[in-house]
């Protein structure tokens, strides 16, 4: 067929798509990934839904998970005043209920709850990447991987996020090595080393039912 208006022709899925000008181009292009990843996460805060973070907003990140590990009992992490984890605490924990007050007035950290940011399905993905399957562990770097492929795209600031809430959703379930070693109380300072080198550590979990439980 013969090109359109922009230069060229453009198919997609066997089909000639019409596209006239540069503009219609970027269209087309979020057309084709709202397909691809139409279970991704739907998080507006582009100072952690990036692939790469700038030196401030990895500096607040750290914060958040730091805040997570050791506030987590705490409104708001114990943020005071809004610092930027303040802005990351909001949209990727409170907005999703992650973090949330509970029937009898505590606060602590569950699954996400269903609705427009769209976050859950990455989450029962993850759970059964964990769960499913032997309790050996799984290399952190290939749970990042499954998280960012269609058709979940999880963008890389939120990796180490959503496995630090994973965690403490299910503290007494799962279990975090680095290079091989357990750690049986993970803290801020393995996770920093996370954050900088993912291939270091490994993840695994075992979920307590059945003749577990009972034992």
């Amino acid at each position: 067929p013969e090109p359109t208006g922009s230069g060229c022709t453009w198919i997609y899925a066997g089909e000639v798509h019409p596209v006239a000008s540069p503009a219609a181009v970027s269209q087309l292009l979020s057309q084709v990934f709202d397909r691809l990843y139409d279970q991704s996460p739907r998080l507006r805060n582009e100072l952690i839904v990036r692939r790469n973070l700038s030196s401030a907003a990895s500096a607040a990140r750290r914060n958040l998970v730091e805040f997570m590990l050791t506030r987590g009992d705490q409104p708001r992490l114990g943020m005071e005043g809004f610092p930027p984890e303040r802005s990351m605490y909001e949209s990727v924990l409170a907005m999703t209920g992650i973090h949330r007050r509970r029937k009898d007035g505590t606060w602590g950290f569950a699954e996400p709850s269903s609705g427009e940011h769209n976050l859950l399905p990455c989450w029962k993905h993850l759970s059964d990447l964990v769960f499913k399957r032997q309790p050996e562990p799984l290399p952190v770097v290939d749970l990042f991987a499954e998280l960012a492929k269609p058709p979940f795209g999880v963008m890389d600031g939120l990796h180490p996020v959503v496995l630090c809430a994973f965690m403490m959703v299910f503290p007494d379930e799962t279990t975090l090595y680095r290079d091989g070693t357990f750690l049986p109380e993970p803290g801020a300072a393995d996770f920093e080393v996370l954050m900088r080198r993912p291939d270091l550590f490994a993840f695994a979990g075992s979920r307590v039912k059945g003749g577990r439980a009972d034992v």
